[in-house]
């Protein structure tokens, strides 16, 4: 494992661009933010492990993701070059920016608190990621995320395996589903009120989507194993 994991770890450097991102392929001639930010997320959690990652590589990906959004680059239509109106994607792509920027200890006070100034564009997902943000940042506002977490629980959903936050996404590259969401609603919970009476519930409608021991998507699998392994953590479940 440990020898594939360092191939891969070569390949990725290699593929970095010179202005710290990454493209969807080898070739490809401009970096994306979304796959830059999945990337630097995929490396911290590499890191944590126990094996080395090149901090120069991430400390570029991360200036080139602080510089986007300082910017503010999304805002910009990359084909006229010319300004537009914040809307969802904006504001889904910059949760999730943020939010692994919290993760890798390079949060932003700033930019978050600004995102959530317009919180009534982010989805399901783009909340949980907030949740998760400010919660991990010094200057988290408690009313901030009792708010959020409120607009979870008023998007739960209820069918015969349990409960569910619905994807509220469509189309782009967020690679969003009902259960991709709904872990990350349980990661948010778990974090920040790990005896909400929804958690259960949203657990058990997990476990229940498998199909064969696994979830339909590589996205759902990865978000969902991390989602319940914080969720076990924190109860002691693990150790139990």
């Amino acid at each position: 494992l440990g020898t594939v994991i360092q191939k891969s770890l070569q390949k990725l450097y290699q593929y970095q661009r010179p202005e710290g991102g990454w493209g969807y392929f080898p070739e490809s001639t401009e970096s994306y933010v979304s796959l830059t930010a999945y990337t630097v997320f995929g490396l911290d959690q590499i890191k944590k492990a126990g094996f080395h990652v090149d901090a120069g590589v991430i400390n570029r990906a991360v200036a080139y993701l602080k510089d986007y959004m300082a910017n503010n680059r999304d805002l910009i239509d990359r084909y006229t070059g010319k300004l537009h109106k914040k809307d969802a994607e904006y504001a889904n792509n910059r949760a999730y920016m943020l939010f692994v920027l919290s993760e890798i200890g390079n949060g932003d006070v700033g930019l978050t608190n600004s995102l959530y100034e317009d919180k009534k564009l982010l989805g399901n997902a783009g909340k949980a990621y907030m949740i998760m943000t400010l919660n991990s940042l010094a200057s988290s506002s408690a009313d901030k995320i009792k708010a959020l977490v409120g607009d979870l629980e008023n998007q739960a959903r209820i069918d015969a395996r349990g409960s569910y936050i619905r994807n509220d996404i469509s189309g782009g590259m967020s690679m969003m589903t009902h259960t991709k969401v709904t872990a990350l609603a349980v990661q948010a919970l778990t974090r920040v009120d790990v005896g909400h009476p929804l958690l259960p519930k949203l657990i058990k409608w997990l476990i229940g989507v498998r199909k064969d021991g696994r979830w339909d998507t590589t996205q759902d699998n990865v978000t969902s194993l991390i989602a319940l392994t914080e969720y076990l953590a924190k109860t002691k479940e693990l150790t139990a």
